[in-house]
């Protein structure tokens, strides 16, 4: 019998080549096939939770704001576990973890009254913020109210409400923000002043978005051209924006160029700190601090707090998401996690 020949070493490289060859060939259509067979798992992912939201939903109707267009509610996936409508050892295909307990879904009522379930993936919840020593929150998931002819802003804390001054009405009541759009058009917070004492240190938070319409618009003394926080008369600090000799807040161009970019949710935060006879004043935009700070020896006037009021810069047009106030200095850790939850919350509204 006839002894088969082996292969010799030349044939063995051609077939390593050819198989190579092949390899090359139909390794990007392996890769496609396995990442559109994990688009679809994660599809399958979200579908699920939002079928598990919406049934925790229905159940627990009677305990939820979601009765009229613009209610929105975000349901931590750990509710949706301590429920029991939900397995925590549920896998997420995209990070193949566990799912995060505090991650969220959004919760909406739309204009025919039905509810949209929304995966956000973040961390939303409004007990995510720094809490302690936090006096007055406005959120822009509560819905307005008119009370006796007066639009009021409520306060999450319970402490006081704001009122809309000269609203001829409120737009955008489905987004549930505040679109201030004249000069005499602003937020008084009356009773504001009564929660921060003398002596301590303060910090403020403001959120908020300038639309299309708004760029074109006078921005004077280099400012923001939002004209907030009439904080305290008497010079100490008369605006949060204003350039001025008798103020302790001077912002230079290219801090306010890079606040005032329209369409994007922005953060602007300020800190004051007493120093023995001295206010330090520290300046925050979108959780970074800025390259500035003050100290001056002017004294408290214990006004009540304005968001929208300036005399000296011209209107403009801003819608306005939410307001905080401590009656302490936050951390620069602190104003960037605040500034994170922000931008997780509310982006989305400026689309």
């Amino acid at each position: 019998m006839k002894e088969k020949k082996a292969f010799t070493l030349v044939e063995l490289l051609g077939v390593i080549v050819i198989l190579g060859l092949i390899a090359i060939a139909t390794f990007p259509n392996i890769i496609t096939l396995l990442k559109k067979y994990g688009e679809k798992d994660y599809e399958r992912f979200v579908k699920d939770l939002q079928l598990v939201t919406e049934s925790y939903v229905n159940d627990n109707i009677d305990k939820l704001n979601l009765k009229e267009p613009g209610d929105v509610e975000f349901i931590e996936l750990g509710d949706l576990v301590n429920a029991g409508y939900l397995s925590k050892k549920k896998i997420n295909p995209k990070t193949e973890k566990e799912i995060e307990l505090n991650t969220t879904m959004m919760v909406t009522v739309l204009n025919d009254k039905t509810r949209n379930y929304e995966y956000t993936g973040v961390v939303n919840g409004i007990q995510n913020y720094r809490i302690n020593n936090l006096k007055v929150m406005y959120d822009g998931y509560n819905k307005l109210k008119e009370n006796n002819g007066q639009i009021i802003w409520e306060d999450v804390m319970g402490n006081i409400a704001g009122v809309l001054i000269n609203g001829a009405g409120v737009e955008d009541w489905y987004d549930n923000r505040i679109k201030l759009y004249d000069i005499a058009n602003y937020i008084q917070i009356p009773g504001s002043s009564s929660l921060i004492p003398y002596d301590s240190d303060v910090t403020i938070e403001i959120v908020y978005e300038i639309p299309s319409e708004g760029q074109d618009l006078t921005f004077r003394n280099q400012g923001l051209g939002l004209y907030y926080f009439d904080l305290y008369t008497d010079g100490l600090i008369l605006s949060m924006v204003r350039n001025s000799t008798d103020t302790a807040n001077y912002w230079p161009a290219a801090t306010s160029l890079a606040m005032r970019q329209i369409n994007k949710v922005h953060t602007l935060a300020v800190t004051m700190k007493k120093n023995e006879d001295l206010i330090n004043f520290n300046y925050y935009g979108d959780g970074k601090a800025l390259q500035m700070s003050s100290a001056t020896g002017l004294k408290y006037n214990n006004d009540d707090f304005t968001i929208g009021k300036d005399y000296t810069t011209e209107a403009s047009v801003v819608n306005i998401y939410g307001f905080r106030l401590y009656d302490a200095a936050l951390t620069e850790e602190e104003i960037a996690k605040n500034h994170e939850i922000d931008i997780n919350r509310y982006s989305w509204r400026g689309k």
